[in-house]
């Protein structure tokens, strides 16, 4: 059997009255019909859980096998006895006899991507986060005994894009291993502008590489472990993407964990497009994708952008102009800075140092994962927005933090040892489009979100956003940040940045003290902070310790 992911879109045989439809699963590259009656009422047409599909990517059918596989179909439309399936990442449209219900011809509408180029590296990638099920290749000379299909999930039952629309977000607050937690958008995996610059993932720097979600594919879409260990090992080895880092298909690997070993380029099951002469490692071809194929969505315009005649709904440019000064003059940037709208950054190359995992070892009745502590920022919003904890906001509608097994949630230092308190700071990157926000859904929108004095005040240790009209132009100013926006730097001064000029006086010359000075922002939020504050310019002091010589200042302007 296979269930029906990602539901997308339905055509009817008839305009009105009595007839057939048929449903796009997207997800599991399937056409689902129903019966439709007078009364447009649909039902199975087996029984209450059973019903007729079309299997567009069947590899024992050569009617859709290789070159004619429809891989996530996304549009249907009816005429004259046929469905036309638009199936985007194969590229081409099934074409559905509804007489036999069978595939009779599949059109290709554009080419796949050269054979070994990174477009077809890409191209897998999206294949592995938008399908539930998945045809795999064994490593060279090797006779698989295992499954090479359905092994992205147990039986189609969901895919990444299941909970990742579009690669970002349902919106959803899904009960997980380490609480509650919201889906988050993955456009800010890595930063658009730095593909070498990854957040830590999860809310809880939970996971440190996007190959660890290999863990979700084998116990979230899979059934999990085996009752009994084969091989020496409890993993599955039908279902997954890693296989024995011997490199034998047959057997499971070991162990798959979040930290100490690893999981990017370990030994996987291959994919190969048709007609292509190169396989593709599939776990880090998903990667692949996640880092270079997922777009931010645009923020919303302003007045000016629409330009005359055309504002209604626009945002006002003053507001929005007054926003972003507000924002940097409340020290958001100091979280939510950087490329990426988020000081989350992965230092380091897995795996993480021993003494950085945590865990809350001691206390009872809590969620016993680990953890990179350092990656968190506490703003005080464990158990915020959950009715009867003391941490109101808004219509109180956080989710309890709790997990799935009803252990307390991570997010709080919970054995005291000093770490676990906060969460990894999320990506500003076209929030406004992103909701809801926190990591247990406590805010439906940036208005809740500024209206929390703890959160507003995290950057610059008091609050200047208290007044609700400052509040609104920030909100507005948050509409139109997408990845398009200028995006904010941190001040900083490095030690060969200071200089002398000439760089080897003589004794009694004249000599230049200066700085290269880097600042957040780009040059009009530097004119709009010196204005702000009052000021002409900035000043720095120099410390001179040899000698008698007084210290020196030059003003920077």
């Amino acid at each position: 059997r296979l269930f029906f992911a990602n539901p997308w879109a339905m055509a009817f045989t008839t305009q009105s009255g009595a007839g057939d439809a048929y449903v796009v699963s997207a997800g599991s590259d399937l056409l689902v019909k129903v019966n439709v009656d007078a009364s447009g009422v649909l039902t199975f047409t087996e029984d209450a859980n059973t019903t007729r599909y079309i299997d567009l990517n069947d590899p024992d059918n050569s009617a859709t096998a290789g070159d004619n596989a429809g891989k996530n179909p996304l549009g249907i439309v009816i005429h004259s006895g046929k469905a036309f399936v638009m199936n985007l990442i194969s590229r081409n449209v099934s074409v559905v006899d509804l007489a036999t219900d069978s595939v009779e011809k599949v059109i290709r509408t554009a080419p796949l991507p050269p054979a070994g180029s990174f477009d077809e590296q890409l191209l897998v990638g999206k294949e592995m986060f938008f399908s539930s099920r998945g045809l795999f290749e064994a490593p060279t000379g090797q006779t698989a005994t295992v499954s090479l299909e359905n092994r992205l999930s147990s039986e189609g039952w969901q895919n990444c894009g299941s909970c990742h629309f579009a690669g970002l977000t349902d919106g959803v607050i899904w009960q997980f291993v380490p609480g509650p937690r919201k889906s988050i958008p993955m456009n800010s995996t890595w930063s658009p502008h730095n593909p070498f610059d990854q957040r830590l993932l999860n809310y809880s720097a939970f996971f440190d590489e996007v190959q660890d979600f290999e863990i979700n594919v084998r116990n979230i879409s899979g059934p999990g472990n085996l009752p009994a260990p084969v091989n020496g090992s409890s993993l599955d080895f039908n279902h997954g993407l890693i296989i024995s880092d011997t490199g034998n298909i047959n057997f499971a690997p070991q162990v798959v964990n979040a930290f100490t070993l690893p999981n990017a380029n370990r030994q996987q099951v291959l994919v190969r497009l048709p007609g292509s002469n190169t396989t593709w490692p599939a776990l880090d071809a998903l990667k692949e994708w996640i880092r270079f194929g997922i777009r931010t969505p645009e923020g919303a315009l302003t007045a000016n952008q629409l330009g005359v005649g055309n504002s209604a709904g626009a945002l006002p440019d003053n507001d929005v102009r007054a926003g972003r000064r507000l924002f940097f003059r409340a020290e958001c940037h100091t979280c939510h800075g950087g490329t990426k709208w988020s000081v989350s950054h992965k230092d380091f190359v897995s795996p993480p140092a021993a003494e950085e995992i945590a865990t809350e070892t001691g206390a009872a009745g809590v969620f016993p994962g680990q953890f990179l502590a350092r990656f968190l920022s506490n703003i005080g919003s464990f158990n915020l927005g959950v009715a009867g904890q003391g941490n109101d906001i808004g219509e109180n509608v956080g989710a309890p933090e709790v997990n799935t097994g009803g252990q307390l949630a991570l997010g709080t230092d919970h054995n005291g040892d000093g770490k676990g308190e906060g969460f990894n700071i999320p990506s500003l990157l076209a929030i406004w489009q992103l909701p809801p926000y926190y990591h247990n859904g406590a805010c439906e929108t940036l208005d809740c979100v500024l209206s929390n004095e703890t959160h507003r005040a995290a950057g610059k240790g008091r609050d200047i956003l208290s007044n609700p009209a400052d509040q609104a132009k920030v909100v507005a100013w948050l509409k139109t940040l997408d990845a398009d926006t200028p995006f904010p730097l941190n001040v900083y001064i490095d030690r060969h940045d200071l200089f002398v000029d000439p760089p080897k006086p003589l004794k009694g010359t004249q000599v230049t003290l200066g700085a290269n000075v880097s600042l957040f922002g780009v040059k009009s939020d530097l004119a709009d902070l010196i204005s702000d504050l009052g000021l002409s310019g900035i000043t720095v002091h120099f410390a001179v310790e040899i000698g008698s010589v007084n210290p020196a200042e030059v003003t920077l302007t």
